[in-house]
């Protein structure tokens, strides 16, 4: 038997850093967030699914984006632009082929061309972050961290026993705005992970209390949630 909850919030998607030496710097969010006094709380789904595994002491945690009927519009939309852009330019090109172009018409033409492409491989990369999602599997052999996208997948893997705190960090007290934070997970001369940012603290702490429960009961980690 397995438990699954569910809590909302985080709109942004994962990039991982890495270093040639250093320790790796994984974080659940593209870019600087902004640093306004006070944020809302992310846009996303986490399940919270407990008790898999032989022996039912695994966790699952699953992040999915919300808002994915707007970025269909905003496809559709970047789809249509692009037929109509290479009609444009297909346009371009036969007036080329039938007259001696000048060089104006040349690096007009060669300019279109590179917006398109600009354009396209934005496409792509809304359409893979849109539909991408983190992975945290928790377990007492392994910890396994997963960025899944419709054009990539990234896996990091670690032994549980390498796991040095998972804590519930506070990313924003202001006594005006809702208590958000994130799940910091450290590994040992290995990684530092930031996760679920700017989710409500509530939800935070129970995912760290469950990701901590789970890679090894019997150790003690970091349980306070300290503001940033």
């Amino acid at each position: 038997m397995f438990a699954v909850t569910r809590s909302h919030e985080a709109d942004v998607p994962p990039r991982t850093f890495i270093g040639p030496t250093a320790p790796v710097l994984i974080l659940d969010y593209a870019g600087a967030r902004p640093r306004r006094k006070l944020r809302l709380a992310a846009r996303s789904y986490v399940d919270l699914i407990a008790g898999e595994g032989d022996d039912g002491r695994q966790v699952r945690l699953v992040e999915t984006l919300r808002g994915k009927a707007e970025a269909v519009a905003a496809i559709c939309f970047g789809v249509f632009t692009l037929f109509v852009f290479g009609l444009v330019i297909e346009e371009g090109v036969r007036y080329m082929i039938r007259r001696h172009a000048d060089g104006f018409t040349i690096g007009f033409n060669v300019f279109c061309v590179g917006l398109w492409l600009v354009e396209l491989v934005t496409l792509f990369a809304v359409v893979n972050e849109t539909w991408r999602r983190t992975v945290l599997i928790a377990n007492p052999q392994h910890l396994i961290l997963i960025f899944r996208g419709v054009f990539r997948r990234t896996e990091h893997r670690w032994p549980s026993p390498a796991v040095a705190d998972v804590s519930a960090v506070g990313t924003q007290d202001d006594p005006d705005a809702a208590p958000l934070g994130e799940v910091r997970i450290t590994i040992r001369d290995a990684a530092a992970v930031h996760l679920f940012t700017d989710h409500r603290l509530s939800d935070v702490q129970r995912y760290a209390a469950a990701v901590r429960g789970a890679v090894t009961p019997t150790r003690q980690f970091t349980t306070d949630a300290q503001p940033r």
